[in-house]
């Protein structure tokens, strides 16, 4: 079943009346401008309406332009997650999320690092020791190690 605010227990249907929920919006002059969510925040700084309830900007979304599609995400082109404005947000499957954060370089622990295992055993060679490779390569020592130790 798609997601509806309107069956949603745990807040208003802000579908029906936006009001309230624009009411918790710092809403810019300029519609170029990030529009931030002013009520509650979970730890990764995404607007809430209540600890259990959606993400602001879905309901943003939902507000501006209808029920989102079951499987999309309500992706931030600005990736401010507090941000409401509705011209800073698309929709996306999981896997266009998952490039947009890696384009704009935003991928948790920094994504895979490449490094060249020729430079890595010279490296290693020379007496340098395999944590202090792993760091000067900006990779964990067990990753470095399976590495080289691959034919």
């Amino acid at each position: 079943m798609p997601y509806s605010p309107a069956r949603n227990r745990f807040y208003p249907s802000y579908v029906e009346d936006p009001e309230p929920f624009w009411a918790k919006v710092d809403v810019s002059d300029s519609a170029s401008d990030c529009w931030p969510w002013t009520g509650h925040r979970d730890a990764r700084g995404y607007g809430r309406t209540t600890k259990r309830a959606t993400t602001a900007h879905r309901i943003a979304w939902e507000v501006t332009h209808g029920q989102i599609p079951v499987g999309l995400f309500v992706c931030h082109r600005c990736d401010n997650p507090p941000c409401c404005n509705p011209d800073h947000l698309f929709l996306g499957t999981a896997g266009d999320n998952a490039r947009d954060m890696a384009a704009k370089g935003r991928v948790r622990g920094g994504g895979p690092r490449r490094f060249d295992r020729e430079e890595a055993r010279r490296l290693l060679a020379s007496g340098l020791g395999l944590r202090a490779t792993a760091r000067m390569l900006g990779v964990s020592h067990s990753s470095l190690r399976k590495a080289v130790t691959k034919p």
